[in-house]
């Protein structure tokens, strides 16, 4: 019943300004649904004042609240089992590598390491010079590699040429644990990116829903608790 363009609320059949509520065919059907719940002889064309409307809205607040918290722990479930199922495993590439090192590259390894250290450099230097200084000075009274040293150079082709091969060996060693990392990184990006997609994915459709939420409260009619309702 209209008066004044006042309208008489079905629940507590007061009279209301119809800017103050709503009529019940122009609600939301979720609310629509809650109404006819607690009040089921309502008709389509009842109006409804905001007061009243208040604590269904509200309880329809808590439902979309509790469904988007179920949505968000059904996003953590799936990205945990999206996790476990990947077949990836974390890869010790190091101790891949031990495992399968033989005794020459064992030997190679150590040469490579003994032959790049300031202590190879210091005692070959300290080496050569005491057997310079031996065969010139001769102290025992002989030389037995006389100027120009040419067993000494004799020693250090040969050093050199057994060293080169065992370095090379190292180095492809090196080289071999390179693309082992390399593959390992690879593998590990796609986990990522596939982990990323997922959440990305899931995430956007959770705001989407929580940016409907806001709008549809936030075109809610501020005055919404009239100050004296006329009976």
């Amino acid at each position: 019943m209209k008066n004044d363009n006042r309208v008489r609320d079905a629940i507590d059949h007061r009279l209301y300004p119809v800017a103050e509520g709503s009529f019940l065919s122009e609600m939301d059907t979720r609310l629509h649904h809650l109404l006819r719940q607690s009040h089921p002889d309502l008709q389509d064309g009842d109006f409804i004042s905001y007061k009243q409307l208040t604590p269904y809205r509200m309880q329809l607040l808590e439902e979309i609240i509790d469904q988007a918290n179920c949505k968000n722990e059904f996003i953590r479930e799936a990205v945990h089992g999206v996790a476990n199922d990947e077949n990836y495993a974390a890869l010790d590439i190091q101790d891949q590598l031990d495992k399968k090192i033989t005794f020459g590259q064992k030997i190679a390894d150590d040469v490579a390491r003994f032959g790049g250290s300031w202590t190879f450099i210091i005692s070959f230097i300290v080496f050569m010079a005491v057997w310079m200084l031996i065969n010139i000075f001769q102290p025992f009274g002989t030389a037995f590699d006389k100027y120009p040293f040419i067993l000494l150079n004799l020693a250090l082709s040969t050093i050199a040429a057994i060293q080169a091969p065992l370095i090379m060996m190292s180095q492809n060693r090196a080289s071999d644990y390179d693309r082992l990392q390399a593959k390992k990184t690879t593998m590990l990006t796609r986990c990522l990116k596939k982990k990323s997609d997922f959440c990305t994915k899931n995430w956007t459709t959770w705001c989407n829903k929580t940016s409907q939420i806001y709008w549809k409260f936030k075109n809610c009619k501020p005055k919404c608790w009239p100050q004296s309702p006329i009976r």
